[in-house]
């Protein structure tokens, strides 16, 4: 698109509605238009040279699929920096699970905003979880997320809406991209996409077992606390409860490294 409207590049990297604002002020965005003098100097250039200049390495692929069939696409685990083994000493789990708090989370239909749309949810008006949210669908029509939301209520099992048709259900979804475990060469393991991610794009959630404030206070003095994370009164029988991620599933307890 020689000096032209990049629009392609600007919705996917930085949303809509940003291209709407663009195409609607009287500023100047010369500065998204294409050079072509400057295109073509990068295609004359060695495919060495457009790189970062460090010579690529060869990884070893080591696990399929660590999550073991648990999601919908399968999560390599690959090594090009060592002799480690993949990594097998945690258990990977797709719900929040606890042995020492009743969680109230997918047992009581009380505990969640429900709707009883009919038409897929796509008239914000009529969806009671659309309304929690203010009044708004959090996502667009490809599943990302709009600049409108504070909050953000999907739909859930208990909605009469399509499980795959509704555009309010992207988290419950699961992991839609292609990730992959890596080795890093100080960082220990680490997780990657292996596609561009969209802005506002969901990638995976961040889940592990739940403690009562007590016993996340004896496993940190145990095996330390850096991936203990205090969460907000939604216990059903303790005054303040703690997840921990350490040993657990998520693959963002390794996404400290991710790339």
């Amino acid at each position: 698109c020689p000096k032209g409207f990049c629009e392609t590049c600007i919705d996917r990297n930085l949303g809509a509605g940003y291209l709407t604002w663009l195409q609607e002020t009287d500023d100047d965005w010369s500065c998204f238009a294409c050079d072509p003098s400057a295109l073509r100097c990068l295609q004359d250039l060695p495919s060495t040279r457009c790189r970062s200049g460090k010579k690529e390495k060869l990884e070893a692929l080591l696990l399929d699929d660590v999550s073991g069939g648990r999601e919908q696409v399968s999560i390599s685990v690959v090594n090009g920096e060592d002799a480690e083994g993949p990594p097998l000493d945690f258990t990977y789990i797709t719900q929040p699970m606890s042995q020492t708090v009743r969680t109230v989370a997918l047992r009581n239909p009380s505990f969640f905003v429900c709707c009883s749309c009919t038409d897929n949810c796509r008239d914000p008006a009529t969806c009671e979880c659309a309304q929690a949210s203010g009044g708004y669908l959090a996502y667009n029509r490809e599943g990302r997320l709009t600049d409108r939301c504070l909050a953000i209520y999907e739909c859930n099992a208990f909605c009469g809406c399509h499980k795959s048709r509704c555009r309010n259900r992207v988290v419950g979804q699961g992991v839609t991209r292609r990730l992959q475990v890596f080795r890093t060469a100080d960082r220990g393991w680490g997780v990657r996409c292996l596609n561009d991610i969209p802005a506002g794009a969901f990638v995976t959630d961040y889940i592990g077992e739940i403690l009562t404030e007590k016993e996340a206070e004896a496993r940190g003095m145990q095996n330390g606390d850096e991936y203990l994370f205090d969460l907000d009164y939604w216990a059903a029988d303790c005054a303040r409860s703690v997840m921990k991620a350490l040993g657990m599933k998520e693959l963002l307890s390794d996404a400290d490294h991710a790339q």
